[in-house]
């Protein structure tokens, strides 16, 4: 029998989630997702610094996360992604009710 800690156990249930939502759903965006779920209205560019993402890279899971989507494909909903009100070059992220439902699904996962 191996051996194994209960955080891990409680990061593979959570990681479940995301894998309910879509099985192919990429790790930065679920990174950028608990990111966003920690500290609503954190920007792209700080999401790109904590995670060491380029921030096309995060702009396209914010697209992703949000209602855009981005590729062709859809997007999910969890986030809503506002223009700044002091910077209008900057995209600060929030929760969207489907996302608030899933960030608590998420925390039961575990």
């Amino acid at each position: 029998m191996i051996a194994v800690s209960r955080k891990l156990v409680d990061v593979a249930s959570g990681l479940r989630c995301f894998r309910d939502l879509d099985p192919e759903f990429p790790i930065q965006y679920a990174t950028s997702f608990l990111i966003i779920a920690q500290s609503e209205g954190v920007s792209q560019t700080e999401v790109a610094h904590l995670i060491g993402l380029s921030r096309s890279g995060v702009q396209r899971a914010f697209a992703r996360l949000s209602e855009k989507g981005s590729d062709g494909k859809a997007g999910y909903g969890l986030i809503d992604v506002r223009v700044d009100a002091w910077d209008m070059r900057c995209r600060r992220a929030y929760l969207s009710e489907k996302g608030h439902q899933f960030a608590q699904a998420f925390t039961r996962a575990r």
